[in-house]
Order: structure tokens, then sequence, then C-alpha cells
């Protein structure tokens, strides 16, 4: 009995997820006990492989099966579980899981492999569905993904960038940041020591993080002694 209950019940998947890509979803709430949940990285950049996860968990149900919708032009790989990826409608599917009272167990994390194509920029989206004995809901957690960019071409995503303009081929920190950018000459120093003093703090914490060497912190050091930076002008 209990394996017609299960039949049954994907076949009513199977129908559900075919009738709801044809026509409008309504809004809907998912039952307190149970999730899935979507999980991106903040940004992608073209040609460069982004993981998506989906982490299931569930109380109580027979069987359950999953479809995500990925970006247009999009490509997929690395699909866990045995999933599938549908070419015609553009979705990963997993069809079928044992829910926990088929023995299954109460939470999976699923995964796959997108590559967002060559020239691509701007918030891609993924839209996503899975159904528990025929129960659909969506799928919930991050559902958008933004474009990496990087307008000074340090390495560091614009919108974390707090000293953009930085010249080309000058290292940073991890917020976009150069020793000179932090230390700059121009800035009212009030004098050429408190100056020096910025500059060996800042290049300290470069050397830590393993941005420059003891050779270069060195350098940088001497350098900004035999500047002129912080030098009041005689009159």
């Amino acid at each position: 009995m209990k394996t017609n209950r299960v039949t049954e019940l994907k076949q009513v998947i199977t129908v559900t997820f075919v009738v709801f890509a044809t026509v409008a979803a309504e809004a809907q709430i998912t039952p307190p006990d149970r999730s899935a949940v979507r999980h991106l990285p903040t940004t992608y950049a073209p040609g460069v492989p982004v993981e998506v996860e989906l982490e299931v968990n569930l109380l109580s149900g027979y069987v359950w099966a999953v479809e995500d919708g990925i970006p247009a032009g999009w490509a997929v790989t690395d699909i866990s579980d045995a999933g599938s990826f549908d070419t015609f409608n553009r979705k990963v599917k997993w069809l079928f899981f044992d829910g926990p009272q088929s023995g299954g167990p109460t939470n999976r994390t699923l995964s796959y492999v997108v590559i967002p194509p060559a020239g691509e920029s701007g918030t891609r989206y993924f839209d996503g569905r899975w159904s528990v004995d025929g129960s659909l809901d969506p799928i919930l957690g991050d559902n958008g993904i933004d474009s990496f960019t990087d307008a000074d071409g340090d390495g560091v995503e614009d919108s974390i960038d707090l000293c953009p303009n930085t010249p080309a081929g000058v290292i940073v920190n991890d917020t976009g940041c150069s020793i000179g950018q932090l230390c700059p000459c121009e800035a009212p120093w009030r004098n050429h020591g408190e100056y020096i003093k910025a500059v060996v703090g800042i290049a300290e914490d470069f050397r830590k993080a393993g941005l420059i060497t003891t050779s270069e912190q060195k350098s940088v050091v001497l350098e900004a002694a035999s500047s002129g930076c912080g030098k009041r002008s005689r009159q």
C-alpha cells in the first residue's frame, strides 16, 4: 500500500510542476515544518563558475522533488545527487527523494554549478519550486546575483572598494586601498614625523596580511622618510 501511495504522489508532483509552469503563481506561504533555501555568492563574473546550494529541511512527507530555474544563457554542470538539467525549460531538477515518512533524511543539501556567458553583466535571477507530496512551495533565500564590477581594476569589487581610482598595478588591501591612498602625501600632516609614523603602521599591516614582503616594507618606509610629505615649507 505504501509503495502505491508513493507512486501516486510522484505522479501528483510531476503534474503539479507542469501545471505551475503554465499558470501564474499565486502568493504562497511555506508550511513551518519544511523549507528549501537557496544560497548564492554575492557576485558573479563572466566565465567564472558559480556554485548554487539548496538547503532542504522537512519534518514530514513521503516523497519530494525540486526544480530550480537558472538565468538565460548560463551553462550548468556538476549537479549533485543524480540531478539533471532540463535544457528545454532551463531548469535543474531532482526527481525524486524519499521523505521522512518513507525513511528518508529530514535534511539534505543539493548543489550545482552555473557558468555565466562572456559579456554578461547586471543582476540575474533564479526561480525555483519544490514539492512535498504534491504540495508546491517556492524556494526561499537568495534569488538574485549581481555582476562583479571593478572600475579601477584593483581586484576589489566596487561595492566594497573604499578607495576608487587606484592607480594600475598598485597593491591594495581587502578594502581596495593602497598604502599611498591610506597615507596621502597631501594630507594635512602636522609634521614629517607624523607622516612617517602613519606609513610605518600601514606598511606593517600590509606585511602582516601577506600583501608585501619585509624587504618591500622597508623600501616603502625609506621612500616615505626621504620624501617631503608633512614638511612645512620655509618662508
